[in-house]
């Protein structure tokens, strides 16, 4: 169902492309340059480490699958359907109010909440690109192959997304896609793929303030926590004719604050 060899050789097309380097825009932007940063923002280093990584992340993905404890999401033909980008808990947070206010059905796509055996095949439709990421690297530039110490299992990861997600706007009518994490790889894949192979209406809830030098932010509905992401977000986005809301932060929406009497009060 996934594998269609026309499919497969618009992936390899596509991995050797500029536009997959725009997946992971955090590191390769210049304005970002996080690279730059201390050790301590950026992921573990190390080829063989990233290797192992993924393939600790691919043995989670099956126990997981296997013990059911992938949540099950009813679906009502007669409801339109939503997929959420989930691929942390902050960014499930950041959704979560979306399960509260819908009359759609609910599928979540990434590697936290999603149903059945979706986070399996991504890892092995991943593993199927490691001759490739090998290859890659001598048609790399210098600043690209010095990324392969620190993403190489993202590198594998998000195209195994991409044939997952590209599956989802075939076979389902998706008509919201909703996602919190603009410079996340795989929600960036899957927000292009749904420009592609769908109408969906994308929105963008925030799941921390936008900074200045942020990548622009490609939604037709902006759920923003405040001005100041608003005046960030406009420096780099051109969101003319969209719809713009100043919501605070749906993440923290939850936190139960309490008060803490000081033993100076008389």
């Amino acid at each position: 169902r996934y594998m269609k060899l026309e499919d497969l050789k618009k992936d390899v097309d596509f991995f050797f492309s500029e536009q997959y380097w725009e997946l992971f825009v955090e590191f390769t932007d210049d304005e970002i340059s996080i690279l730059e940063m201390s050790e301590n923002n950026l992921p573990r280093k190390g080829f063989i480490l990233r290797l192992a990584i993924f393939g600790l992340g691919f043995i989670r993905s099956i126990a997981s699958h296997i013990s059911g404890r992938m949540p099950q999401i009813n679906i009502d033909a007669d409801r339109p359907e939503t997929l959420i980008l989930c691929g942390s808990e902050n960014e499930y947070k950041s959704t979560k109010c979306v399960e509260d206010n819908t009359d759609s059905n609910l599928l979540y796509c990434g590697a936290f909440k999603t149903k059945g055996n979706a986070p399996v095949q991504a890892y092995l439709f991943g593993v199927l690109f490691f001759p490739l990421l090998v290859i890659h690297f001598f048609y790399s530039t210098a600043k690209q192959r010095n990324l392969y110490k620190f993403l190489s299992d993202q590198f594998l990861l998000v195209m195994g997304w991409r044939m997952v997600q590209r599956d989802i706007y075939r076979r389902r009518n998706i008509g919201t896609v909703v996602y919190s994490n603009h410079v996340s790889p795989a929600s960036r894949s899957a927000v292009a793929l749904a420009r592609e192979f769908s109408n969906a209406v994308i929105i963008y809830v925030e799941h921390t303030p936008i900074l200045a030098y942020w990548p622009a932010v490609d939604a037709d509905v902006y759920c923003l926590s405040g001005q100041f992401s608003l005046n960030n977000m406009m420096k780099r986005s051109v969101p003319h004719g969209k719809d713009i809301y100043l919501l605070g932060s749906p993440k923290n929406d939850a936190i139960k604050f309490r008060k803490k009497r000081s033993s100076n009060c008389h």
